[in-house]
């Protein structure tokens, strides 16, 4: 009867089998009816501080976006799930054993009963702090999925910004170009009253023609570069490009080269390798090889199993008791200590090489605002100088000593002395954001608040703080 019970109970205590089939067609259908209007999107938004259908949507938002889709994202946080689950199994003792011998004596003594029956519990004991081990190098591991969850979060937002600068590019390009194919399209028609007055020749009619036409077929580029970058947008997003046509897009403003001038070079560098994600992952894999280091050398140390018995010996009570060593190395584990050894050492050079990179990313970064700043201030003089062209031709106009054609001409050379300083001033915030990613760090005022990454954003529980 109890051993029915406890078999019972050794049952019902066994997690049953859940079985979580995917079907291709239903996740098809839930990419398709993904929008940005979705309420649980807006909600988890709404939690963060943001209300982009009021206030348009920021790069802040749409990174927040492509965390709430991101299957990326979930396979990171399984990742990390699997590896707090594995510190469970580290810490799990070694079970204990029962071990039975029938033996049937075929020669015994008349009347002696036949038939001995041993049975033995055997306890495991570690020794050499195996235990401890492989706990800490369990958590090591969960310390290199938090790293990885966190870098996959860092890169979708870096994927996203890069999308909304180049986008931001586009449609910055295409107000240039149409201010000035406004202007062209004037210096068109008021040339071909002066040739017929015969006051300009047909070259100066064909030139400005040719110069309508190439700006056409810039233009027809320019839609292009504008259509595929707000396809790249909604790439990063994960949603269809049809759900982006209606959309608000606040593009990011200022550029991080001037507050990262006015920081003290170590500074930048010790913010960098602090902040970068990378970093952080390759510090984690470290402490993974050092944990495995530990572990090899705890098994130089041998287990024992200890544990009672009782042998009924052919009529006879006995009872014994159990000392075995399962398995004695006589090699003290150099090999694998060895070999665990070499890891560590690559694991550090890795630290190293990946922290040399961020650093050297933040330098070419700092010298990137360097040439821009030069070419804005270059793209700002030029501007300058023809608006001080313009206002003396003005001037002149009103009183009489020039024509309307000249300040056409001057108002196409300010048009596109615009258009070259947007492009130099597009350039200059993009190498801001390129040294943002190199430090590690996301500009913002005030900063943003983050959600607890560790919590999918379609659960009730991830409202807490964290970093990208």
């Amino acid at each position: 009867m109890a051993c029915r019970s406890l078999l019972a109970a050794l049952i019902s205590a066994c997690v049953p089998y859940q079985p979580a089939p995917l079907d291709q067609a239903t996740l098809v259908s839930g990419y398709n009816a993904r929008r940005l209007d979705d309420p649980g999107l807006l909600r988890y938004l709404g939690e963060t501080g943001t209300q982009p259908l009021t206030m348009g949507w920021q790069a802040r938002d749409l990174t927040l976006t492509t965390w709430y889709f991101s299957p990326a994202l979930d396979r990171a946080r399984a990742a990390r799930d699997e590896a707090i689950a594995a510190q469970i199994t580290a810490g799990t003792r070694e079970q204990p054993s029962l071990v039975v011998d029938v033996e049937h004596s075929y020669a015994g003594g008349e009347g002696q009963p036949p038939w001995g029956v041993a049975g033995t519990v055997g306890f495991p004991v570690e020794l050499g702090g195996k235990r401890g081990a492989r706990v800490a190098r369990a958590q090591a591991r969960t310390f290199v999925a938090e790293a990885e969850l966190s870098e996959v979060a860092w890169q979708s937002g870096i994927e996203v910004r890069g999308a909304m600068n180049r986008l931001g590019a586009a449609q910055l390009r295409l107000a240039d170009l149409r201010a000035e194919l406004v202007v062209l399209q004037a210096l068109d028609t008021l040339l071909i009253t002066r040739y017929h007055e015969g006051v300009v020749s047909r070259a100066d009619v064909a030139q400005n023609e040719a110069d309508l036409q190439a700006t056409l077929v810039e233009w027809g580029d320019a839609e292009r570069e504008h259509r595929e970058a707000l396809v790249g947008v909604a790439t990063a997003l994960g949603v269809l490009p049809n759900r982006l046509d209606t959309l608000r897009l606040v593009a990011p403003g200022g550029s991080w080269c001037d507050a990262a001038g006015e920081l003290a070079h170590d500074s930048l560098q010790a913010l960098t390798v602090h902040s970068r994600p990378e970093v952080g992952r390759a510090m984690a894999n470290y402490g993974v090889a050092e944990a495995d280091v530990r572990v090899e050398i705890s098994k130089q140390y041998p287990d024992l199993t200890l544990g009672p018995g009782l042998f009924f010996d052919h009529g006879i009570n006995k009872w014994t008791v159990l000392f075995s060593i399962p398995s004695i190395p006589l090699h003290r584990n150099r090999g694998p200590i060895a070999e665990a050894e070499a890891r560590r050492s690559a694991a550090a050079a890795q630290v190293i090489a990946v922290q040399d990179s961020a650093l050297a990313e933040v330098e070419a970064g700092l010298d990137r605002c360097k040439v821009t700043g030069a070419l804005l201030a270059a793209a700002d003089s030029l501007l300058a100088s023809v608006e001080q062209r313009i206002g003396r031709a003005e001037a002149a106009y009103e009183r009489g000593e020039t024509s309307r054609l000249e300040l056409l001409f001057l108002e196409l050379a300010r048009t596109r002395a615009k258009k070259t300083r947007h492009a130099a001033e597009q350039q200059r915030r993009e190498a801001g954001t390129r040294l943002e990613e190199a430090a590690g760090v996301w500009r913002s005022e005030p900063p943003p608040r983050w959600p607890d990454l560790t919590h999918s954003p379609r659960s009730p529980e991830a409202l807490g703080e964290a970093q990208p």
